[in-house]
């Protein structure tokens, strides 16, 4: 059992047309938000154990540093190679579209 009453609450006396101009004031948002293409965003993906085992597979194929038991390419840069290579290949074939818009290039660089 509580030692104190909680404290009472003051009713504000607030008419209907007050909080109707409130609401429709609306807000603002804090500050101008700028999208940053170079920023590395951190994706999760899931992928079922046989995927990875393919993946895997053609990992170990690569050839290694010299007494290196680890493959030469870590799965996540596999993936990431991968997705670079499709949309280097979806770029060219759309070269050859008479409709594609140039501001779909992609920059491809490297990401470490």
């Amino acid at each position: 059992m509580a030692a104190t009453p909680p404290p009472k609450r003051n009713k504000a006396n607030v008419s209907e047309a007050d909080i109707e101009a409130f609401i429709k004031k609306g807000g603002s948002t804090l500050k101008e938000s700028k999208i940053d293409d170079e920023e590395i965003k951190f994706v999760s993906v899931r992928m079922t154990q046989k995927i990875i085992d393919q993946i895997n597979e053609e990992r170990n194929k690569l050839p290694r540093k010299p007494g290196s038991p680890k493959p030469a390419i870590s799965l996540r840069d596999w993936i990431l190679e991968a997705a670079l290579e499709k949309l280097e290949r979806l770029k060219s074939n759309l070269k050859h579209d008479a409709n594609y818009d140039h501001k779909y290039d992609i920059k491809i660089k490297n990401i470490q």
